[in-house]
């Protein structure tokens, strides 16, 4: 009898924890979407992240992180899977497909439930994560990108132009979003005014005869570019600050 007890209390708790696990995927449909726009002769599906209306477990997660996960579902998913849902005239049917798409598409999916799984579901344990490695990829968003006839330098601090996949032998999405979000969040702020630095720090190597050869010339910027910002102390301050704001929804824990 006390077997037949003890197996059905072990039944109903481990019922209790399915019950209680936000499974992600589930609610996709609840804070991601997809419409179709018309730019000149042109039409394309705009996908993005929108705020969570209706009480559900992805509630908090999602309307405390929308720029997070605007920037994985920008860089993290597999594009050439959406490319027929412009062809879809039904704007019901095209949500419909964008969600099962985003269901099957596993790196963006397995970086979603790890998301969940670390805050609000606490299966597993947070990543581990020291300032040093944080600003080295922070300093990553301050390009100099190429260098033109006159010998100018071309920057941009930008997702789309930036020097991680150069750099990085393993991207991580999560520190790459939450770095870049701070940075944009304190670009031009009183506080920080990382911008203000940037364009600083940049007309300071002008200074310096980095080489005669032009590929050569740009490595040493960048080097150079990415050495000054880290040594910055305001971007420190700023990521530690930030990070303090927004920790209880960030999958990992940043030591300082």
């Amino acid at each position: 009898m006390k077997s037949i007890l003890f197996s059905w209390l072990l039944f109903s708790f481990t019922a209790l924890l399915a019950q209680s696990e936000c499974r992600i995927y589930k609610h996709y449909g609840d804070f991601l979407k997809a419409e179709k726009i018309t730019h000149g002769d042109q039409e394309f599906v705009h996908k993005s992240v929108v705020k969570v209306k209706t009480e559900s477990c992805v509630e908090k997660l999602a309307n405390n992180n929308m720029p997070h996960i605007s920037y994985l579902l920008t860089h993290f998913i597999n594009h050439e899977k959406y490319a027929d849902l412009v062809s879809i005239e039904d704007s019901v049917e095209l949500q419909a497909q964008f969600i099962q798409i985003l269901r099957n598409d596993s790196f963006f999916n397995d970086l979603m439930s790890d998301f969940a799984d670390k805050t609000i579901n606490k299966k597993a344990n947070k990543d581990s994560v020291s300032i040093d490695f944080l600003i080295n990829i922070a300093v990553k968003y301050f390009a100099i990108l190429s260098i033109n006839d006159e010998g100018n330098f071309l920057t941009r601090i930008c997702t789309g132009f930036n020097l991680i996949d150069e750099t990085e032998p393993e991207r991580n999405p999560h520190i790459e979003e939450f770095a870049f979000s701070s940075i944009m969040k304190n670009l031009t702020n009183e506080d920080y005014n990382l911008y203000g630095d940037f364009v600083s720090f940049v007309k300071n190597i002008y200074t310096l005869n980095l080489g005669t050869e032009k590929n050569e010339k740009l490595l040493r910027a960048q080097g150079a570019i990415f050495m000054t910002m880290r040594e910055n102390s305001k971007l420190k301050d700023m990521l530690i600050n930030e990070y303090e704001k927004k920790q209880a929804y960030l999958p990992f824990k940043l030591h300082y």
